[in-house]
């Protein structure tokens, strides 16, 4: 009698060798009976408990396979598949002393058994019988010898590799490439702990310049991610540029890299790698997520690129870490049940679902990670993108057979199939919901920067919402409605200030302040008419005209909007008829009654070039002596001039500020160089004489010289 330890494994797509153990429920151990019972055999046959030791494996894996797999199985077929396997093992034919005597499972197997007494090495025709039976199940099932099986069991807790300790990326001036050119290079883009290019000092963003004799070389994206790869023991001399260029050489060693490796990418955006289900993989999401969530990210992305699964325990375990407690994860249908597995309160947070997430995958994305890319697409949980995922539905259980308390191998046999909370296979593949190509060889920055596009809130649609109280034009006084529509509810932070909109009455630029709409999917944006208005044609608003200044707009977890929009054509029902040009009133701003500018203070207010120096929606300073600065000048003539969006960006130290594209616009007009022409500096900050502003002046205006 032979003992079976039954373990529900991985979801493990082939060719690729991934297995897993199941959850502790499902667990349970197994004695594999005998089969021959009283039925009539022939001469020199046996029942499976009569069996010689040599044919104990065959009898275990016959009877697990018949009362374990699937499917039912027709004990004829599996008789067939082994006989055949055997014959075509060309094993050497016995020349001397008589077989043992071979046991029958079933009466099909005398075929089986007389392929088996032809052979000289008895042991080695039964395990060609094994693997016949086991082979015509399907690609998933198979049998390992206890080598293989530790080989197996190496591979799934991602040990077994032997190498430096990091991995690379292609880019090219800090920008992704896909094939090594004299410009496109490795870079390190992960240096594991504990490793040997650790301990030599090699660091993330380390540009490659020679790695032993494996590179410089011509290489594609696939042997980049591959570069890492030596024997414990090689010494390796690693060349790498950072400020200046470091040569050192490094012994190779077994690495134990961690299944799941986060960082945080453009201060707010969680990237979050996992290799392989493996039995501690659930564990390490959980303590990268809290080092990732704390303090919080606006967004996650889950890199499930090239996993080929793992245990289901911890595919559980990870798909509950987004989920509200006792959400359905997965459905396992087996020969005697269905079964439901539930999240058992391991969220990241007492609400999990407030983070928003992308999950990447492709076509080595296989078995547990399609279970929780399943999982969290059905729960409305995730964006998916990439490409189809492997499509493997079955999951399957390791039987351990021998005799004697010895390890002869493991029967792995497809015991279940799967299905996703709402029921779906994921044979053929998950289908991403937005295509996308994420080579291996990106740097880990740029595939979350590609991925969290996908989440970010986007204008769908602008629209003038109000009409004239006449019917026929907007008079001084009146006011336009206008609605920016997101494809999700959006939360507006002001943040001191507010987003504006521009507008075009006829030709001159206007200001919609913003109204309400935070926590919706649209924002209504409103402009009082003016006395000096006129727009025959209909009021039109050009592209991207959404301008934040202080404030922001995204996602409640700060994920940030994208403002792009298409223009909106001028509406003849939006005509807007002529006024005196005259200021609105006599005192648009009350610190400027008593000031020789006040003339020119209103003009230019009332053109819309110039706001209060307080807040956008009500403010009625004008801060006459408070100096300008160079941006403010440049958000001053951008307006006055009405300067087309600038093609490039000019200037290094204005990066991040709302002055950017004014001064890009400027730039590009040809009326500033900047603070320092040679070394691409504009100098915001600094405040502008009277001297620069005659020279912004004329060449602004284009003015000639003096007579």
């Amino acid at each position: 009698m032979v003992v079976a330890v039954v373990v529900l494994s991985s979801l493990v797509p082939a060719p690729l060798v991934a297995s897993a153990e199941p959850e502790r429920h499902l667990r349970q151990t197994a004695q594999a009976e005998g089969g021959g019972g009283t039925q009539s055999l022939p001469p020199g046959r046996v029942t499976c408990e009569e069996a010689p030791a040599a044919f104990e494996l065959l009898c275990a894996v016959h009877d697990l396979i018949i009362a374990n797999y699937v499917d039912a199985v027709d004990g004829e077929d599996l008789a067939s598949a082994a006989a055949e396997q055997v014959r075509e093992a060309d094993l050497a034919e016995r020349t001397d002393g008589e077989p043992p005597v071979c046991p029958l499972p079933s009466p099909g197997f005398e075929e089986v058994c007389e392929a088996i007494d032809r052979a000289q090495d008895t042991a080695a025709a039964v395990e060609e019988a094994v693997r016949g039976m086991v082979g015509s199940l399907d690609p998933s099932s198979r049998y390992l010898t206890a080598g293989q099986y530790i080989r197996f069991r190496t591979r799934l807790e991602n040990r077994g590799t032997s190498g430096l300790g990091v991995a690379f990326g292609l880019a090219e001036n800090g920008r992704p490439c896909l094939t090594v050119t004299a410009t496109c290079r490795p870079v390190i883009s992960e240096v594991y702990a504990g490793s040997p290019a650790e301990k030599a000092g090699l660091m993330v963003g380390d540009e490659l310049l020679q790695l032993g004799d494996r590179f410089p070389a011509e290489l594609g994206c696939e042997a980049v991610s591959r570069l890492d790869r030596f024997d414990a023991g090689d010494e390796v001399s690693v060349t790498v540029r950072r400020d200046a260029i470091l040569t050192v050489t490094i012994r190779a060693a077994q690495l134990a890299i961690p299944v799941a490796r986060g960082m945080v990418v453009d201060g707010n955006i969680g990237y979050l790698s996992l290799d392989v289900f493996s039995s501690t993989a659930d564990g390490a999401v959980a303590e990268a997520l809290g080092e990732l969530t704390n303090p919080p990210i606006s967004g996650l992305v889950l890199d499930l690129r090239g996993n080929p699964g793992g245990y289901i325990d911890s595919a559980v375990g990870t798909a509950g870490a987004f989920l509200p407690d006792l959400s359905a994860i997965v459905h396992l249908l087996s020969r005697d049940r269905v079964e439901t597995i539930r999240t058992r309160g391991r969220s990241i947070s007492p609400d999990s679902t407030l983070l928003p997430m992308v999950i990447a995958v492709d076509g080595g994305s296989a078995s547990a990670s399609e279970m929780v890319t399943g999982a969290l697409g059905d729960q409305g949980r995730v964006t998916v993108v990439g490409r189809t995922t492997f499509g493997k539905d079955t999951g399957q259980t390791s039987y351990h057979v021998g005799s004697a308390g010895t390890l002869a191998g493991v029967l792995q046999i497809t015991t279940l199939r799967w299905f996703t909370p709402d029921s779906r296979s994921v044979a053929g593949g998950i289908e991403p919901h937005v295509t996308m190509d994420l080579p291996l060889c990106l740097l880990p920055a740029e595939v979350a920067r590609r991925a969290v596009s996908v989440i970010r809130p986007r204008i769908t649609g602008v629209a003038i919402t109000s009409e004239p109280p006449d019917g026929t034009a907007y008079v001084a006084g009146e006011t336009v409605m206008v609605a920016v529509t997101f494809d999700s509810p959006v939360v507006v932070f002001r943040n001191g200030g507010s987003p504006t909109l521009n507008i075009r009455v006829g030709d001159d630029r206007r200001i919609a302040l913003y109204e309400s709409g935070s926590g919706t999917r649209e924002l209504a944006f409103a402009y009082t008419v003016k006395d000096r208005d006129a727009d025959p044609d209909g009021i039109s608003i050009a592209a991207d005209s959404l301008q934040l200044g202080p404030a922001e707009i995204g996602l409640v977890a700060g994920l940030e909007a994208v403002l792009g929009h298409d223009a909106l054509g001028a509406d003849p029902q939006q005509m807007v008829a002529a006024g005196p040009v005259t200021p609105t009133r006599p005192d648009i701003f009350i610190d400027i009654r008593g000031s020789t500018h006040r003339t020119s203070i209103e003009r230019v207010a009332a053109a819309g070039t110039m706001e209060a120096c307080g807040t956008a929606d009500g403010g009625d300073l004008f801060c006459p002596d408070v100096v300008v600065s160079r941006a403010q000048l440049a958000a001053f003539l951008s307006r006055a001039l009405d300067l087309p969006t600038a093609t490039r960006d000019f200037f290094v130290d204005d990066d991040g500020s709302v002055y950017e594209e004014a001064i890009n616009r400027l730039a590009e007009a040809g009326i500033t160089r900047g603070c320092d022409p040679g070394g691409g500096l504009f100098c915001p900050d600094v405040v502008v004489s009277r001297a620069q502003l005659a020279t912004f002046l004329v060449r602004s205006l284009g003015l000639g010289a003096p007579t």
